[in-house]
């Protein structure tokens, strides 16, 4: 019977679903689930995760987003005019860029050894972290991962309905690049009422920062910005390794 109903669950749900429920269950019911992970681990070789050296950021992201904001406050954000709304929340994307560009944070966006960059979620994590922090200072609610209707923009800025903003964080890596651009992105808009958005890439690498891989970005934002009047703005972020401040040349 558990067999069966296992397989009728694998039909009736999707892969999301099944971990809803079980993240459900899990809340409801801690010691069933921890003897679960314990039943799973004595039956896999599997290693448990070093939360102390945290290769992959899962631990660490909201201590490195924190202390990236320290220090980066901005004015309060009063402006009545939407525009002038959305022009103030670009500080928050250039403090960022500068933190990325211009410090050490850049070292947070990869693993230890720096061979190989953070996923997009830890890149996010962090960007959001930093933001949060500045967003407090400035009187702007800052909602993480808003359910827009169709699947969670990444952030949703608010200073009232009229003043609202929205910020997608992509990898210039990703297969999904013009699609966020050209179509998930549009869809968030439409979906929260929303005119004006943020397409932030961060790239890791050279070919990251082809030219014909940016111009994808900006025509696509080209094309949506003329097609509905919306205003979306893509911004590029460098987190290519940046050589120790000792050994530039002088």
């Amino acid at each position: 019977m558990r067999d069966d109903l296992n397989y009728d669950l694998a039909e009736a749900l999707t892969q999301a679903e099944r971990r809803q429920r079980g993240r459900r269950v899990a809340f409801r019911l801690p010691g069933e689930a921890l003897r679960y992970v314990r039943t799973v681990a004595d039956e896999t070789d599997a290693t448990p995760y070093d939360v102390q050296g945290d290769p992959r950021g899962l631990v660490g992201w909201y201590e490195l987003g924190r202390g990236a904001a320290r220090g980066e406050e901005i004015e309060p954000i009063s402006e009545p005019e939407p525009d002038d709304f959305f022009d103030c929340l670009g500080t928050l994307i250039d403090r960022f860029q500068h933190a990325v560009e211009n410090t050490d944070l850049w070292r947070a966006l990869w693993n230890d050894d720096l061979t190989k960059p953070r996923i997009e979620k830890i890149v996010q994590a962090i960007a959001g972290a930093m933001w949060t922090d500045m967003c407090r200072t400035a009187g702007v609610d800052i909602t993480r991962e808003a359910n827009a209707g169709r699947g969670p923009v990444d952030f949703k800025f608010s200073g009232g309905w009229t003043r609202r903003a929205l910020i997608e964080v992509k990898l210039l890596s990703s297969s999904k690049l013009r699609q966020g651009a050209a179509a998930q992105l549009p869809q968030y808009l439409v979906s929260e009422q929303v005119t004006c958005a943020y397409y932030v890439c961060v790239g890791f690498t050279d070919q990251d920062f082809a030219p014909e891989r940016l111009q994808l970005v900006e025509d696509a934002c080209a094309a949506y910005r003329a097609q509905s009047g919306f205003n979306v703005q893509p911004r590029f972020i460098d987190a290519r390794p940046k050589p120790s401040a000792s050994n530039l040349p002088c």
